[in-house]
């Protein structure tokens, strides 16, 4: 009825063999699963309204965690990152104001950077800003700013953030769907 070839063919499919190939199949997956959440991005929620306009509360963002390792930090992205001084606080999202070593100061409504007016084209037309500084950003660090000037705890309550604290750079949001946007 069955050839040998066959004979040997249905031995060796046994459910021994699936079993096997299940196994490996899903410790790979768990691997691949750890080594991208690890080193390439994650998924982050965003609970607080300080990022308002460019990011609602309960948007959801991807963090490409690997971007600074091949490009340096820009003024303007935003960036997620284990606030200083807070052991068990979620990681906050930022915008990078001010980069290591420059001088940053608000007066008037406006941020200067070294002396210069920095132009903020994501803020709403009327901001409100508190006088502050002149402070001098340390050299492995930056300064932090919510878009949501008014309500947002930031780098002008709780100082320069280290750059080994910096989690990745924000570049998508992903959910809710009707606000799916690349991160600029």
């Amino acid at each position: 009825m069955f050839s040998e070839t066959e004979k040997e063919t249905t031995k060796s499919f046994s459910w021994k063999n699936e079993l096997k190939e299940f196994i490996s199949a899903a410790i790979w997956a768990v691997i691949l699963a750890f080594i991208i959440k690890t080193f390439i991005f994650q998924l982050t929620y965003v609970p607080t309204g300080s990022m308002i306009p460019t990011i609602l509360p309960n948007d959801r963002v991807v963090v490409l965690k690997f971007w600074y390792k091949i490009k340096p930090i820009e003024r303007g992205q935003i960036v997620v990152f284990e606030p200083p001084d807070s052991a068990n606080s979620p990681p906050f999202i930022k915008r990078v104001i001010g980069l290591p070593g420059e001088t940053l100061e608000i007066k008037n409504n406006t941020v200067y950077i070294n002396g210069k007016p920095l132009k903020e084209n994501y803020l709403p037309a009327k901001m409100e800003m508190e006088p502050f500084g002149p402070f001098k950003i340390p050299k492995d660090a930056i300064f932090v700013m919510g878009d949501n000037r008014q309500h947002s705890a930031d780098s002008r309550y709780f100082g320069a953030v280290p750059i080994k604290n910096i989690k990745g750079r924000a570049v998508l949001t992903y959910w809710p769907l009707n606000r799916v946007k690349v991160l600029r």
